[in-house]
């Protein structure tokens, strides 16, 4: 420090003020220096308030950002915690429902016998060709997740028909949800996830099948279900291997085995099951699991203790001791079960066992003798004396047509829905002919066009004043339908792009240029010129029958999630750049109506924002789980959706003409209502669309009397019966067998007699 008199003079508040940091090198001394005397300036007791309010807005802070953070971090654990009970709950239903338990209070289970059967497989880690090794029996009392663990969590489940392959299965998806539960605050905790494999598609890789069913079945978001795949996450049990066809049995194998490439291999786990026959068919193309096991039939000492003892009919053992056959036939579950169901109940009389068993020793063959039983249990569980919620003042269908209903339900789920039946899921292929599919297809064209004319005609006779134009827009509406119907196979013949152009022209002409026409005689008196007028409507009818176009099948709308701020963004930039190109369109078209209205281009930038806005707020993306919990959900949520698209389409354009033109009662209400019935056709994936699909085709199926007119009603009921399970909105039989059964049945015939007990 200099000695130099007028230095060392200086007041203290300008002694941070030297040379060097005249020069701008401020130390850190100095700045601490600086900022206490400023402090200084303040009184203690507002310094301590302010340090006080300080030190709360930190921790309140802090407090949001670990909450937020620890919403995102345990966000996976609960939408995991949310699948497993999910599919604890779905088992549990379908396990509690099936047929091996209906006919106890308290279920007895029989422990299968079981048998390891390591020449089903390709042993590949033992060095061993196929059929080497030898197979051995398994302890009775030990559990399907111990053999499972053995297994290295690799195993095939295999059986004959009715042996309990699926109860098996079932039972085990359990046991690891168990497992899983312990173990939720684990970060490595395995999901069980049941899946159908009669939905693999050829050529389809097996981890991009398993996302696809975890979307479409279990209603995981896509992401989510590709991250936790890839994490090791999940343990899929792919069931019902059989029920493909027999050439893509043997490529489901090739896929399987190039997923479980060690390398490759995604999940820790595996389990697949199928029918023992249908999977030694392919003789040279085995499964590189860890283990096989095969469910055996029953010995005469577990029938005995289980009709005797476990379910106290003595009497019935005696029945099934005097008949070879009829010991042999039930050692298979299933079979057993359905004589217990049929000859158990105390309500038969000794004269009706003896004919029923009876009528089973004149059955030559296996498949009479399944035929026979089945017809009388289903003869049994119709006519049961049980009073039905669903039919509470006895208006219940008639046995002929309930039996109808079902054949065509079996049939269609056989061919059609290889998964379980979704009412929301019904497409015209599947129920109706070349012929009668042209026919629905113009209904709907019809009906669109009819709603579409009579939006545009109330937005016109709203400017015009004039109820004509009302009518005309209607008849222009349903012609444009039956001609769009008409054209709609020449859209082949385009490219994407042309024929994206197709599909808005056509329509957009065939409806503006005769009502332009004839309308132009008539005189109209309005602030935007006639032509412009109807150019426009003709773009709003175009762009209803081209989103028609995108839905040719039948797909309810996903649930959805608000609050997305990336796809919310997007589109209000969207619906901006689309304004700008419409702006200089319109102005160019009418440059006199700017000069009257010179910030109406301003209002029409901000109503395109506001509607890309509302999209990309309302529409969101796919929730993480959405399973299905009632029937017909998904087309109850797309009315819900068009209600709502109707009710901010009329907000937005009953505050866009109010600003700009003022309050017309005619005027206002035809653009609000115009507005709102576009919003609903064709807002929330053209939900209002698939509104008109699926209620056209309903009305079909219920005039040529395919399905009765409560559908929902009826499946319950038949679920009710026992013929039928239901976990949420998702309707099966409750074995393939009793399917295979009632699709294999003459559906005419009970066509005929239906029909006559309607007369």
């Amino acid at each position: 420090m200099s000695d130099r008199p007028e230095e060392n003079s200086a007041p203290p508040s300008q002694k941070a003020i030297s040379k060097t940091n005249v020069g701008g090198n401020l130390s850190v001394g100095d700045i601490t220096q600086n900022i206490n005397n400023v402090i200084n300036l303040f009184p203690e007791e507002f310094i301590a308030l302010i340090r006080k309010l300080f030190n709360k807005l930190f921790n309140l802070f802090n407090k949001l950002f670990n909450k937020l953070f620890n919403k995102l971090f345990n966000q996976g654990k609960e939408a995991r915690q949310e699948l497993l009970e999910k599919e604890k709950q779905k088992v549990e239903t379908l396990l509690k429902d099936s047929l091996y338990h209906l006919h106890e209070e308290k279920p007895s289970p029989i422990n299968l016998p079981k048998e390891l059967s390591p020449s089903l497989l390709d042993n590949y880690r033992n060095n061993e060709k196929p059929g080497k090794l030898p197979n051995r029996s398994v302890s009775r009392e030990k559990k399907m997740i111990d053999i499972f663990n053995e297994a290295s969590q690799k195993l095939l489940i295999l059986g004959p028909t009715g042996a309990g392959k699926t109860i098996a299965l079932y039972q085990l998806i359990l046991e690891l949800i168990a497992r899983a539960e312990a173990k939720l605050n684990e970060p490595n905790i395995l999901i069980p996830i049941r899946l159908n494999l009669s939905t693999w598609k050829v050529n389809q890789p097996i981890n991009f099948w398993i996302v696809e069913q975890l979307v479409s079945n279990h209603g995981l978001r896509k992401d989510l279900g590709r991250k936790w795949l890839k994490e090791g996450y999940l343990l899929p049990l792919l069931d019902e291997l059989d029920r493909l066809k027999t050439e893509d049995q043997e490529e489901c194998i090739k896929a399987i085995n190039v997923f479980l490439d060690k390398e490759k291999c995604p999940t820790k786990g595996l389990v697949v099951c199928s029918h023992l026959e249908a999977y030694e068919n392919h003789k040279n193309t085995k499964l590189k699991l860890e283990e096989a096991i095969c469910l055996k039939p029953l010995t005469e000492s577990q029938i005995h203790d289980y009709l005797s003892k476990s379910i106290e009919y003595p009497e019935l053992w005696e029945k099934v001791q005097e008949d070879s056959n009829l010991l042999e036939y039930v050692k298979t579950p299933l079979f057993l079960s359905i004589l217990v169901l049929i000859l158990g109940p105390k309500k038969l009389s000794e004269a009706q066992k003896d004919k029923i068993t009876n009528g089973w020793k004149k059955c030559q063959s296996t498949q009479e003798r399944h035929q026979y039983f089945f017809d009388i249990f289903i003869d049994q569980m119709l006519t049961e004396a049980v009073k039905s919620k669903y039919y509470p003042k006895d208006n219940k269908p008639s046995l002929k047509e309930t039996q109808f209903w079902l054949i065509q339900l079996a049939k269609i789920v056989k061919e059609k829905s290889p998964t379980d039946f979704l009412i929301e899921d019904m497409q015209p292929n599947w129920w109706f002919n070349p012929e009668e599919e042209e026919k629905y297809d113009l209904i709907v064209r019809l009906v669109v066009g009819l709603i579409a004319g009579f939006t545009a005609g109330l937005y016109l006779s709203g400017w015009s004043h004039q109820l004509i134009v009302l009518l005309f827009a209607i008849v222009f509406g349903v012609t444009t339908g039956v001609l769009y119907h008409s054209f709609y196979s020449i859209s082949a013949n385009f490219s994407s792009f042309f024929g994206k152009l197709f599909f808005i022209i056509l329509p957009g002409l065939i409806f503006s240029l005769p009502l332009f026409i004839l309308t132009s005689p008539i005189p109209i008196q309005t602030k935007i010129s006639w032509y412009w007028l109807v150019l426009v409507t003709g773009i709003g009818v175009g762009g209803v029958f081209y989103a028609l176009s995108l839905h040719s099948i039948i797909k309810a709308p996903d649930k959805l999630q608000f609050l997305s701020k990336e796809r919310t963004i997007r589109y209000t930039v969207t619906g901006l750049i689309l304004g700008i190109i419409f702006v200089p369109v319109h102005f160019l078209l009418q440059p006199e109506f700017y000069a009257t209205h010179p910030l109406y281009g301003f209002y029409e930038l901000f109503c395109f924002c506001c509607v890309g806005f509302l999209v990309g707020y309302i529409n969101g993306i796919p929730v993480e789980i959405d399973d299905k919990k009632s029937p017909n959900q998904g087309i109850t949520r797309a009315i819900l959706y068009s209600i709502q698209w109707f009710v901010i389409g009329a907000i937005i354009s009953g505050l866009f003409t109010i600003i700009m033109d003022g309050f017309e009662v005619i005027r206002t209400t035809g653009i609000v209502l115009t507005f709102g019935l576009l919003a609903s056709l064709i807002g929330g994936s053209s939900s209002g669309i698939t509104v008109i699909q699926h209620f056209t085709l309903r009305c079909m199926l219920i005039n040529k009397k395919y399905i009765p007119r409560n559908y929902v009603a009826f499946l319950n009921y038949a679920t009710e019966r026992r013929l039928l399970q239901r976990v949420g909105g998702r309707y099966k039989f409750w074995h393939d067998s009793l399917r295979e059964h009632f699709a294999e049945m003459n559906l005419e015939l009970y066509k005929t007699t239906q029909k006559n007990s309607q007369h």
